[in-house]
This record gives structure tokens, C-alpha cells and sequence, in this order.
């Protein structure tokens, strides 16, 4: 994650890189047993990053996918079962329009 960080301060990355959000994806799902809340907020930091720009939208769709996948279930594990269908939904029709797209099925 630092490294990360660390390349978008000195310009070897772009704040928008979808590295970047993966790098907060990845410490969403490492705190997400024991601090879901916390994990929330990675994931939507990494959401953030993701919707931020078109730049990379291609690439996007499937890391969209996962954090809505992610961030839902960190919402199942603290009880909040309206905000996790509707993460749930939307990373369905994610991976749907993907699908459709490169006309191949993506497991989650």
C-alpha cells in the first residue's frame, strides 16, 4: 500500500491508477473478519478511486466487481442486509455487462 502511495506522490503512478485502488481493495479484504467497518471504508476508498475517471474504464469493470463484492459482504457481516443486496446487485450487473462485452463467463 505505501509503495503504492509512494508512486502517486512522486508521479510514477496516477492518483487514479487502478493499482491504486487495489491496493486499498487488498487491505479491505484483509480487515474484513475482524474490522468490517473498517474494511467499508477501504473498499469505498477504492470505489472512489475506480469512478473517478473514464481513463481507465476498460480495465475498471471487473475490480468494480470486487469491491462491490467485497464492501457487500463486509455489509452482510455487520447486519446492514439492504445495503449489502444492493452491492450484490450491482456487482451482478457488473460482471453481466463484462460478460456481455468480451462475450465470456467471469467467475466471482
Amino acid at each position: 500500500m505505501r509503495i503504492r502511495e509512494d508512486a502517486v506522490v512522486t508521479g510514477a503512478m496516477d492518483e487514479d491508477h487502478p493499482n491504486r485502488a487495489n491496493g486499498f481493495m487488498n487491505l479491505g479484504v484483509v480487515l474484513a473478519e475482524r474490522e468490517p467497518w473498517e474494511a467499508i471504508k477501504m473498499h469505498s476508498i477504492a470505489l472512489d478511486i475506480r469512478r473517478r475517471t473514464t481513463k481507465y474504464e476498460a480495465d475498471q469493470l471487473h475490480g468494480l466487481a470486487l469491491n462491490l463484492l467485497n464492501i457487500g459482504r463486509c455489509w452482510w457481516m455487520v447486519h446492514r442486509l439492504e445495503e449489502a443486496a444492493s452491492c450484490f446487485q450491482e456487482c451482478l450487473a457488473l460482471m453481466k455487462s463484462r460478460e456481455a462485452l468480451i462475450n465470456k463467463r467471469f467467475p466471482l
